[in-house]
């Protein structure tokens, strides 16, 4: 958290430009504040949300940081191209993944 903090504080979209001064598509797996998201909505990325009931996180492994804003700031955005849940076993988390995975190719034909 500190590096990425370091570097926000430098350039809000540090992250942002390195990931897209990169060549090639990309799959960006976890962006936490609006200004990257709006970053990349401008890029026309496919925007995923992955949620998951506290409690299941929780069951997880240990919750930290949760009030903190790189937590937080992304749950008031109702412009994802698709919110998915996480609610349940690697497996169905699998078959998930390969139903999201199939939205994305039928949605760029």
């Amino acid at each position: 958290i500190a590096l990425g903090m370091k570097r926000r504080a430098e350039d809000p979209d540090y992250w942002v430009k390195k990931v897209l001064g990169q060549p090639g598509n990309k799959v960006v797996t976890d962006l936490r504040f609006r200004n990257e998201f709006e970053r990349f909505r401008e890029q026309k990325a496919f925007t995923i949300r992955i949620e998951a009931k506290r409690e299941v996180r929780a069951q997880r492994g240990t919750l930290c940081h949760e009030a903190d804003p790189s937590e937080t700031e992304l749950d008031g955005i109702t412009t994802w191209r698709l919110v998915t849940h996480n609610n349940g076993s690697v497996e169905a988390l699998d078959r998930k993944a390969k139903q999201v995975a199939q939205v994305i190719v039928r949605s760029q034909i």
